[in-house]
């Protein structure tokens, strides 16, 4: 079956996003077509006013700020798509979700973000370079992140994607064994944790030998997910109107075996 979800898609309300993505340019490029999504799911990037901590980059992107697309879809053509309002939820330096029970009730479901490591001096220290420790603080954070306890329907986005490192990346990723990915899945199984499937699969600079092009790391990874009984979610993380990687991560689904009954249900 084709799987035409994606739970990870920004709008302008991104501050990474183009002024031009409007919630109504997303959903015509991606709900429509032969190839239109089913459910769309918008996740832009937040951050609780009322945690403390907040980057002066993150102070504007508020739950106010991002929960204003509801008002916003009031008068967009779905084009017959399921529109769900969530969020990509910061994972603090000390690893605290940047979101209150309170507010977690106000989106659909959330996307909580423990590797976020591109950010350097507000989510790792700029001075952890070496794989070995990257490797470590992406694998305690993920464990970390799996408790978080909120109203709503979680998942994991980018999981163990190691950004900004982009020539160690696969040494970060080999490193980690199939035992410890096992008892990290384990965890996200226990607690309810959606896994997603992330361009982060194509990443570049990761060796593969099969013909979509995804890295022979993360088809290790995410087997194992499987294998561990976790659900998924699509997440293409799209910042403009339309984006081929969402596509191409329908196809990954189909290579790796994963059927809709094995998706979540957000």
């Amino acid at each position: 079956m084709d799987i035409r979800s994606d739970f990870h898609t920004h709008t302008n309300l991104s501050a990474c996003a183009a002024d031009e993505v409007t919630a109504q340019a997303l959903i015509d490029g991606l709900c429509t077509g032969e190839d239109g999504l089913r459910v769309l799911g918008i996740s832009n990037h937040l951050w609780d006013s009322d945690i403390e901590g907040a980057s002066e980059w993150y102070k504007p992107q508020n739950v106010e700020h991002v929960i204003s697309i509801r008002k916003e879809l009031e008068n967009v053509d779905t084009h017959g798509a399921r529109i769900l309002v969530g969020a990509e939820v910061e994972f603090s330096a000390d690893c605290r979700v940047a979101i209150t029970r309170e507010h977690a009730a106000l989106f659909d479901y959330l996307l909580i973000t423990a590797n976020h490591v591109h950010m350097k001096d507000f989510i790792i220290p700029a001075s952890m370079t070496a794989p070995d420790e990257v490797r470590e603080f992406i694998i305690s954070r993920f464990l970390s992140a799996c408790e978080v306890d909120l109203p709503v329907k979680c998942g994991i986005c980018h999981p163990f994607f190691p950004m900004s490192f982009p020539k160690t990346d696969n040494e970060i990723l080999s490193g980690i064994t199939d035992e410890v990915y096992g008892k990290c899945f384990e965890k996200a199984k226990k607690y309810k944790k959606s896994i997603e499937i992330h361009t982060s699969v194509f990443g570049p600079h990761l060796p593969h030998h099969n013909d979509l092009g995804a890295g022979d790391e993360y088809v290790r990874m995410i087997g194992i997910a499987k294998e561990t009984g976790c659900t998924f979610h699509i997440g293409s993380d799209v910042h403009k109107p339309f984006a081929l990687p969402g596509i191409k991560l329908r196809e990954f689904t189909k290579y790796m075996g994963i059927t809709e009954d094995m998706m979540t249900d957000f």
